[in-house]
């Protein structure tokens, strides 16, 4: 079984994106970048230079539903004659596209109009409305004939002819799956392992569900788990392979938890509200990723009793709590 990486371009925050093809008794892509006609070309281009003709793949595994891994799986379907398999929470997805935004975009002004002020929230609101458009144009639905689901939890799945252990890992995406191949000690990790640390974003607790899924526990709960795995080489889902996970991990881990103790010693010094704190913690910085790990920061707060958010017509007031500046002060 031979694992190649395809680096295809993305309109979407990465520079690239990574589809692997994956060939042995069958061959399976994973994850197949947008439906833009450069993301296809180039994927198209890069599996034919492995001497493999569209015609020959036979599955599409799709690790999680973002524009950048799932956008093409349309296309590629039809043009491979592939079975697409995904998760059931990736499902609707690929099935009812312009719910599954609209729904995300109802979730996103809810959350930004709970905790910025409105002039704020406008703001965020116009931009994420733009990048909404933006990725229904770069994606299409996939033919229900075609897909079949696959269970996330230590199950195992046929991705090029071996089978490879399916496991559930939240936190930068509510349905995100990553694949683990014992024999080779192999990690197609997605976007749970990267050489940049992936971000935490707003997203429903299901395509269908009202309310913001807290997914920074789940995201460190993920992280845990991959540091326990053998890994010997890690396939991520943007820039190239590489090992040494446990090292990455606990360098990604513990820059979370000094950038949540950074923003408690602000409050503490009074920075109460979020405009302020994101200008301490991002200066000249204006993007939604930033904005939602800023939230991820007051939720761990709060989990531990450090500070009380509080929603305000002006959006959230932040206080902290006497116990956890005494301790901060010992």
């Amino acid at each position: 079984m031979d694992v190649h990486r395809i680096e295809l371009p993305t309109r979407f925050g990465m520079t690239t994106v990574n589809s692997y093809l994956i060939a042995g008794d069958r061959i399976s892509l994973v994850d197949v970048g947008e439906s833009t006609p450069e993301c296809i070309q180039a994927l198209e281009e890069g599996i034919n230079k492995l001497g493999v003709q569209l015609r020959h793949v036979e599955d599409i595994i799709i690790t999680h539903p973002h524009v950048d891994h799932i956008g093409g799986a349309g296309y590629f379907s039809e043009a491979c004659d592939a079975t697409v398999h995904v998760s059931d929470m990736v499902y609707p997805w690929l099935t009812q596209l312009n719910q599954c935004w609209d729904h995300r975009f109802e979730l996103i002004k809810e959350t930004m109009s709970a905790y910025v002020p409105e002039h704020m929230a406008e703001h965020f609101i116009e931009f994420y409305g733009g990048i909404k458009d933006q990725m229904l144009g770069a994606s299409q639905n996939v033919n229900p004939d075609r897909i079949r689901i696959f269970d996330t939890h230590d199950k195992s799945i046929d991705i090029g002819g071996e089978l490879w252990q399916t496991i559930y890992a939240p936190g930068h995406s509510t349905s995100q799956t990553c694949f683990y191949h014992p024999q080779t000690r192999s990690l197609l990790s997605a976007d749970m392992l990267l050489k940049l640390t992936p971000t935490v974003l707003i997203e429903p607790k299901s395509p269908t569900s009202t309310g913001r899924q807290v997914l920074i526990f789940q995201f460190l709960n993920s992280y845990a788990r991959m540091r326990e795995l053998d890994i010997e080489v890690v396939y991520p889902g943007h820039y190239e392979t590489f090992s040494d996970h446990v090292r990455l991990i606990d360098r990604q881990v513990n820059r979370i938890h000094e950038r949540t103790a950074q923003v408690l010693r602000h409050i503490q010094k009074g920075a109460d509200d979020i405009l302020t704190l994101y200008n301490l913690m991002y200066p000249g910085q204006w993007n939604l990723a930033a904005m939602v790990m800023m939230i991820s920061y007051f939720d761990l707060l709060e989990s531990d009793g450090s500070i009380r958010t509080v929603h305000t017509p002006d959006g959230v007031k932040l206080e902290p709590l006497t116990d956890a500046m005494s301790s901060a002060q010992n």
